[in-house]
Order: structure tokens, then C-alpha cells, then sequence
């Protein structure tokens, strides 16, 4: 099930495209919008379907719309969904561990490790004697007996395992490694024999509904790609007050990411190399050096950018947030301007607030003395996800536990069944009772607060 943020713009006739009093003028709207419970009201007056068309995220007014029209438009985006396969705030070893249903090859009982087979120089399938084998946690090794079973196999080159049925399929390259060896193996499972993908796909569900409730992603920025919420192209209005420069992203605290180039780059190649990767996820939309650069791939601290990015020196800016400003006349379409860090805005990443300086409007002058027009727009693109002030995003040993107690619940019947079946007496069942008050109250901690008293107040529901 997707999960939506409902989103709402205060805008005029003059943030359209096209000229002013004529009609098939467009707006188009930033982020992954559905196509579900869009309304406009223009005037005070609400639009029918006749009125406007909607595609690709493009609003075409049908009707005749003037500069000075007063528009109100209601959406909602789409959030990121995670599919199985992708949690990341818990993982089925760690749901294991809470429900009190480790167990592990070899063990206290047996020392040894598991015999799956010897093979022939020719077999291929092996099987394990245990279900609810955990991902990551297996090794395969090969020798003539299993004390001098010290050689082991590459999952993925030497072999492949199907973790819902414990079966091991050698590779050609396996099969030649094994010769006539003994194949042993030492692995952890479910006691309950509850199938990793199935514990999976509740830690997937209880990661959405965490992301739903607090509006607040969790990554960790030590992974080789971290989860960050990625927001593309977020718009805001400008301010008629020239001394209120201030503008609330939709989501904080924001991720900081900064550092420099290392090596100069020339258009027309495909890569460029940072003098630090880490933190950046496996793809992006950033600042480098004046530009804003989406880059496709991540190898070590090599980014791979698209040939038409300009040439950039060596030791140039890189920032994980980019801002633009667009200062077009009213009835044009918008044309966006990168700013600079720390000369042409400031950021707050824990508040998710920037701040524009006066060095992004020099030049903007106009006749009434105001420093520039009203109906400026600023573009952002950032990555989002929670850490404590000055430190860099991490997943709270709490939402952990919360993801598991939300996993646990929905896994609660299949697991007592399970174990009383299987005469697991040493299992208690009250393990997988939870409290859905303390869930509640730890989620509260986490969820951003839209509400207050300040011109600075996230602006989308002010």
C-alpha cells in the first residue's frame, strides 16, 4: 500500500507558465504525486475535472487564468514503499534474537559442523537438516573430515543457497572447488523454522508504518548505500517581506554531506572522483562545484555523473543539498539558478532550514525598493533522515526494538502455532506480546512536529 503526504501550495496566476488572461497556461508539481484526490481552487472557487488536466505531474489549466488569480492546490505524494528484501532498520537475525527463537550449527549439543554431503566432482544440490536458515549468516567449507574443514566457499561464485527450502546449489567453479570433499556448513536459524523472507516481509511492513506514522526515515550512514529519503526538486514561494529569508524543508533534519573534489573534472567524461564518498548513498541528486550534478553510481569515492556536467576544479565544493532560485518574470516559465553554500544561503540540516543571503540577489533591485520580487521561487534538493544534533544518521537502538515488536505482532499466531507444534517448550509465548502504548510513546519521540507559532513553521501546512 502506498503511503501518501498530503501536500498544499498557495500560489498565483502568475507562477503559471504562458501569458497572463489565456487559457491552457501550466503548473507542475515536484515529487512522486498521485493521481488520487488532487483538487485546485482557484478564487475561492473549486475546479471540476472539466476544467484542468492532470499527467506527468503537469496541471493544464483549460480556462483562462490571470496574473493575479489566487490558486490553491491540494495533492498528495507518494512516499518511498519498501518492497521485501529491503529493511533496513532490523533484520530477520535481530527479529530472530527478540522472539527468543535463535539457534545455531554448530551448538553446545554438537560441536561439529553440519554434513551436508561428499561430493563426486559432479553433484551439484545439497540440502541443510534445518528450515528458517538466516541470510548472512551461513558458511560453507570443504574437506576430508570435518576438523581439517578449513577452505571455505563464495556464496554467489561457488554457490547459491534458496533460504526458503535450505537448499545449496553449487556453481561449476563449487563443484570443481569441493572435488570428492566432504561439504560441511555452520549457519543460524529459526528455532520456529519461520522462513527468512517471511520475517522479511513483516520488518518491511513495520519499517512503512514507522515511516508513516513519524514521518521520519532512519539510515544508517556507515552502510555502502544508505537509506536516505531523497526529495528532488522542492518548491517554495518566495516571501513579499525582503528580511524573511528563511524557508522550512518538508522533511528534517536534513543529512550533511560535504566534501571536495579531488582531481579536477573536464566535460565529457563519465566519473569524478571525491576526496570522500562515504555517507553519499549509491545515487543522488548534489552540488559540485557551482553545479547541481545527479549521478547515477558509486564505487569507492568515484561518482558516476552524467558527460554533459561541466568542467569542475580540483578541490571544488560538494554538498549533499542543492538550492536554486528562480527569479523570472511573472507569466514565464521558471529558469533556476544554483547558489553557492555559505555565500549565497546558510543551512540549519538539524531544522532543515536554509537561509538566503543577500549575495543571491544582487542585482534584483527593484523600483519600489524592495530587495527583489515576491514571486521568486526556490528549488531544493536534499536527502533526509534522523540523527542527533552534530552527529552523523543512525538507527536508534529503540526503533529497532520498535520494528521488531511490530514484526513480532504480526508474526505473533504464526509463531506460537509454530512452536507448539514443534513441542518447543522452552519457548514462552509472552515474548511476542508487546506494548502497543510504549510503541506509541517511543514513535511519539520521533515524529516531527508541524506546529507552532513561528513565520518559520513548515510552511506546507501552515
Amino acid at each position: 500500500m502506498a503511503v501518501l503526504r498530503p501536500t498544499t501550495l498557495n500560489i498565483r496566476g502568475s507562477d503559471l507558465s504562458g501569458s497572463d488572461a489565456t487559457a491552457n497556461r501550466t503548473y507542475t508539481l515536484s515529487g512522486n504525486v498521485s493521481s488520487d484526490g488532487l483538487t485546485i481552487i482557484t478564487n475561492g472557487t473549486a475546479l471540476h475535472s472539466a476544467d484542468f488536466t492532470f499527467s506527468s505531474n503537469v496541471i493544464t489549466f483549460l480556462n483562462i487564468v490571470d496574473n493575479t488569480d489566487y490558486i490553491r492546490i491540494t495533492y498528495f505524494v507518494e512516499l518511498s514503499v519498501l518492497t521485501s528484501g529491503q529493511a533496513t532498520y532490523s533484520s530477520p537475525f535481530s527479529l530472530t534474537r527478540y522472539l527468543g527463537l535463535l539457534g545455531a550449527v554448530p551448538n553446545k549439543d554438537s560441536t561439529s559442523k553440519e554434513l551436508l554431503g561428499t561430493g563426486d566432482a559432479s553433484a551439484s544440490v545439497y540440502w541443510m537438516s534445518k528450515c528458517g536458515i538466516l541470510d548472512g549468516y551461513l558458511t560453507l567449507y570443504y574437506g576430508a573430515t570435518e576438523p581439517t574443514a578449513t577452505s571455505t566457499l563464495t556464496e554467489d561464485t561457488d554457490y547459491t543457497v534458496d533460504y526458503d527450502t535450505s537448499r545449496v546449489t553449487l556453481t561449476a567453479s563449487g563443484i570443481t572447488a569441493l572435488s570428492t570433499d566432504n561439504l560441511y556448513a555452520d549457519y543460524k536459524y529459526n528455532t520456529a523454522e519461520i522462513l527468512n523472507s517471511e520475517m522479511d516481509e513483516k520488518l518491511v511492513a513495520a519499517e512503512n508504518r514507522i515511516k508513516r506514522d513519524t514521518s521520519v526515515v532512519f539510515a544508517d550512514s556507515t552502510a555502502s548505500d544508505p537509506a536516505y529519503r531523497k526529495l528532488v526538486d522542492e518548491k517554495k514561494k518566495g516571501h513579499f517581506n525582503p528580511y524573511e529569508k528563511v524557508f522550512d524543508h518538508s522533511y528534517a533534519p536534513l543529512v550533511k554531506l560535504q566534501t571536495t573534489v579531488n582531481g579536477a573534472y573536464t566535460t565529457g567524461g563519465s566519473s569524478i572522483t571525491l576526496t570522500s564518498a562515504s555517507g553519499f548513498p549509491n545515487t543522488g541528486t548534489i552540488y559540485i562545484g557551482g553545479n547541481k550534478v545527479a549521478y547515477t553510481g558509486k564505487s569507492s569515492n568515484v561518482l558516476t555523473i552524467p558527460s554533459s556536467t561541466p568542467s569542475i576544479d580540483d578541490a571544488a565544493a560538494v554538498r549533499g543539498e542543492v538550492i536554486e532560485v528562480s527569479f523570472e518574470p511573472e507569466g514565464t516559465t521558471p529558469s533556476y539558478t544554483v547558489l553557492d553554500p555559505d555565500t549565497e544561503y546558510e543551512i540549519d540540516y538539524e531544522n532543515g532550514r536554509i537561509k538566503l543571503l543577500a549575495n543571491a540577489y544582487h542585482g534584483e533591485v527593484q523600483a519600489d525598493q524592495r530587495i527583489y520580487p515576491s514571486n521568486y521561487l526556490i528549488r531544493t534538493s536534499y536527502m533526509h533522515a534522523w540523527h542527533e544534533i552534530g552527529e552523523d544518521p543512525e538507527i536508534p537502538d529503540e526503533i529497532e526494538y520498535v520494528t521488531n515488536a511490530m514484526a513480532a505482532r504480526k508474526l505473533a499466531g504464526r509463531v506460537v502455532n509454530q512452536a507448539t507444534m514443534l513441542g518447543l517448550n522452552e519457548f514462552n509465548p509472552s515474548l511476542v506480546e508487546v506494548n502497543k502504548e510504549e510503541i506509541r510513546e517511543i514513535l511519539e519521540e520521533y515524529s516531527q512536529l508541524n506546529v507552532s507559532s513561528s513565520m518559520y513553521n513548515k510552511q506546507y501546512l501552515s
